[in-house]
């Protein structure tokens, strides 16, 4: 009987440990992983019509961005923020070949830093990012949709 009585305190305790676990962490990235296609308007060069780039995930709170081949633009990682109406991107400065991006540069207000963002309900995506390439800045926007 005693036997019975400890087994069952154990597993008593493992489930209750186990209910009481935090979930961690939700993904960010589930809906903003996949390919957009849209408009990006470079300084100088002017609107280039698409464009595709593709959205893969690095981590939950992560994704990497890069065109497709032929496309003219740049790759980068970006860090995701939660917004009711979907993500808030924060694209860190960092060196891309060739040159740097100035991230950070707070386009979109009440989120300092942030400059970009994806709407759930459009699936409309969106950054402003400064480009540096062999020490000529540009400034580079890219519009589009999920695909």
């Amino acid at each position: 009987m005693k036997t019975k009585n400890i087994i069952a305190i154990i597993l008593l305790s493992l489930f209750a440990l186990s209910c009481g676990k935090d979930s961690g962490t939700p993904d960010l990235t589930k809906e903003l992983v996949g390919v957009f296609k849209g408009t990006l308007t470079v300084t100088g060069v002017g609107n280039i019509p698409n464009v595709q780039l593709r959205v893969t995930k690095l981590d939950i709170e992560a994704v990497f961005i890069q065109p497709f081949a032929g496309n003219e633009a740049s790759s980068f990682e970006s860090f995701l923020n939660d917004d009711p109406e979907g993500l808030i991107l924060t694209i860190p400065d960092q060196v891309v070949t060739g040159g740097s991006i100035r991230g950070n540069i707070g386009i979109i207000p009440g989120f300092p830093g942030a400059n970009g963002f994806y709407e759930n309900a459009t699936k409309a995506f969106a950054y402003a990012i400064k480009v540096n390439i062999d020490g000529t800045d540009y400034d580079e926007v890219f519009q589009g949709v999920k695909q």
